[in-house]
């Protein structure tokens, strides 16, 4: 039997990221997402007042 739980984990992981952004979105934020994570930033977000803040997605 082939061991799957590091494939349900990481995919967890990621369909909470987007879960996270799209909640946000809805509250008018802006929020980028970065194509590649090598510096472990998930999401860069732009507030009302032009200041970007990195996340990385631990809550």
């Amino acid at each position: 039997m082939i061991d799957n739980s590091f494939r349900h984990s990481a995919g967890f992981g990621k369909r909470m990221e987007y879960k996270i952004v799209g909640d946000m979105l809805m509250e008018g934020l802006d929020c980028y997402m970065p194509l590649v994570d090598d510096h472990g930033v998930d999401c860069v977000i732009k507030r009302g007042d032009g200041v970007f803040i990195q996340k990385d997605g631990k809550v």
